[in-house]
């Protein structure tokens, strides 16, 4: 009997593999790609009233909007998308060879109904767009492997089921966006990259949970129920974490950062639904071999506690050198926090020194505020400028390039305008705020005030660590740092869940009651116990996310290198925080307001 399901819940696999293997590559052809991989020009405009009548309406702004995508359907530009956001913003994207003069020219002709302003522009070169695709998609795809890879190592056959999971969970998002006429833009890639990790956590929730409740009594269909609904509420938690900070990234209005809110936020949903729904289902169908069970030793506690003082010291030192770096020394801000000119410019695979780079600007008669040589061959050059440059003088710079080293020169620019840039950093502000305050209030009302202020404390520490970083080693910070806060954010508090939901798990078990009249040493066990069941699941965690963070810095697009890195910081730091920060802030407010302990029998094993 139990060869016969197996055998049905391998064909239901099976069946939903041929069925993304025979649907995907449409699915793939017909999404529509961001202008970042495609080339072309994006302009943001803030439009005003024209002299004599009332603010701009939001009617106003839709008829200026058509008008806008008329006139750039009748000078060429294939599929304009041109876009009404708020407040009073229109955001108009050309893609193809279009340049931000020829954008310009759009407004030339009769009267719009608003006037328009060009604050922000971001001009990306085709060569450079599909170089970029490439190689972002690569990263995706190794980052695939290595988690397929760790999970087959160490779950074995029932990894099956966990790939068909990850699988459909990458199928249906491309459904997703498909549905939605979403745009597959760098930033959702990276979401869909890093989306894999925390994907395969729900996996590994369940495979772990699964492990230990296999040495209960029961049969090994009972010990599946369990896991499932343990493994379900901890992973409902953890994903709500997620959620929020999605949710306060899109309504944040970051422009260039609400495709990876969206993809997250999307993410989050069918992840709950493929990675946990479809992958319980098949073990479900398939059933646990009875003779498996009992057959795991259960874990000897480790004393983390000890620990504690040790490594809450060392990330005092950490600490303190960065609020030294970061009061002494000022941030290395991109144009996304500043007003200028960024002009990133490849050369194709031609070697270039900083010198040689400063004199081909130079040659253009127009001097860079900073020049950067990048890239693993030292073909990249980032040229930052005080003063916002129009084409002209854009052109002008990259035709220097492309004389001395050849047509295959393509380059990347981005304006901003000083309003921009300051509502922008304003709006990053009132995003991570926003995001504190509302996992704080999900840890609070799901587990209590105590585990909340832990918890606050482990994401501030994690978060201050990255910021420091980035200060000590001037390391550029641009828009996309802020999604990396917010997602090292979102992860300290996922973890957190994990390890507070075991710990109130256990003393609920050990006094269902007086979980508060422990004595200290029993309390502390407790503690270290519940740590030491979660450990592989941290780790394997932290390595599948971690797979995906590496995978973008080393294999990805270059722009996605900082973000990367301030991911992969950020992940290492808030593993660590969740068990040597939050447990110990949250376990000395627990001994600080408890009553006087009394005697209580510890939980098995």
């Amino acid at each position: 009997m139990m060869l016969s399901r197996s055998r049905i819940a391998v064909a239901v696999a099976a069946g939903i593999c041929a069925l993304i293997a025979v649907t995907a590559p449409s699915l793939l052809r017909s999404t529509r790609i961001g202008l970042e991989f495609r080339g072309g020009s994006e302009i943001l405009y803030v439009a005003a009233s024209v002299p004599g009548s009332a603010e701009p309406s939001r009617t106003d702004l839709l008829s200026t909007a058509r008008e806008l995508a008329r006139r750039a359907n009748a000078s060429g530009v294939a599929e304009p998308d041109i876009r009404v956001e708020s407040p009073a913003q229109i955001r108009v994207l050309l893609a193809g060879d279009a340049t931000k003069d020829q954008a310009q020219q759009l407004l030339q002709g009769p009267a719009l109904p608003v006037q328009l302003e060009v604050k922000w522009t971001n001009t990306v070169g085709g060569v450079l767009g599909a170089a970029d695709f490439s190689a972002t998609m690569t990263a995706g795809v190794v980052a695939l492997g290595i988690v397929f890879a760790l999970l087959g190592i160490v779950y074995r056959a029932q990894a099956a089921f966990a790939v068909v999971g990850l699988l459909a969970y990458l199928w249906a998002m491309l459904a997703a966006f498909n549905a939605l006429d979403a745009t597959l833009s760098i930033a959702a890639i990276v979401a869909f990259v890093l989306g894999i990790g925390i994907a395969a956590d729900a996996n590994i929730l369940l495979f772990e949970r699964l492990r230990e409740e296999r040495r209960q009594a029961g049969s090994g269909r009972e010990a599946l129920w369990r896991s499932l609904r343990a493994a379900g509420r901890t992973v409902l938690d953890a994903s709500l974490a997620n959620l929020i900070v999605a949710m306060v990234l899109f309504i944040a209005g970051i422009g260039p950062i609400r495709g990876f809110a969206l993809t997250t936020t999307i993410g989050v949903a069918l992840s709950l639904l493929c990675n946990l729904g479809l992958v319980g289902a098949l073990l479900l169908l398939s059933g646990v071999p009875e003779r498996q069970v009992e057959t795991v030793a259960p874990p000897r506690p480790l004393p983390f506690l000890r620990l504690t003082p040790t490594l809450f010291a060392l990330f005092g030192l950490i600490a303190l050198v960065g609020a030294w770096s970061i009061a002494t020394r000022p941030f290395n801000y991109d144009i996304d926090f500043k007003a200028g000119t960024a002009l990133d410019i490849s050369l194709a695979g031609t070697p270039i020194t900083q010198a040689e780079a400063i004199d081909t600007i130079a040659g253009s008669g127009i001097g860079a505020a900073t020049v950067a040589i990048g890239g693993a061959q030292h073909d990249q050059v980032a040229a930052r400028f005080d003063d916002a440059l129009d084409q002209g003088k854009i052109t002008r710079i990259v035709e220097q390039f492309r004389t001395a080293y050849g047509d295959k020169v393509a380059y990347q620019e981005n304006t901003a305008d000083p309003a921009v840039a300051q509502d922008l950093a304003r709006q990053a502000v009132i995003a991570i705020c926003l995001a504190l305050a509302a996992l704080a209030a999900l840890v609070s009302i799901r587990f209590g005030w105590r585990y909340a202020a832990a918890t606050l404390a482990c994401v501030l520490i994690s978060s201050f660590l990255v910021i420091a970083v980035f200060s000590l080693f001037s390391l550029e910070i641009d828009v996309t740092f802020i999604a990396a806060i917010l997602t090292v954010m979102g992860y300290a508090v996922n973890n957190s869940v994990v390890v507070f939901d075991r710990i109130r798990e256990n003393l609920q078990a050990a006094a269902p009651r007086a979980q508060d009249e422990l004595p200290q040493d029993q309390l502390r066990a407790i503690v270290d116990l519940s740590l030491t069941q979660v450990l592989r699941r941290s780790l394997l965690t932290v390595a599948t996310v971690i797979a995906g963070a590496l995978s973008l810095y080393f294999l990805g697009a270059e722009p996605l290198q900082m973000f990367s890195l301030a991911i992969f910081c950020g992940l290492v730091f808030a593993a660590i925080a969740t068990i040597f920060i939050a447990v110990p802030v949250w376990l000395g407010l627990t001994e600080l307001i408890r009553p006087t302990p009394r005697a209580v029998s510890l939980p098995a094993e």
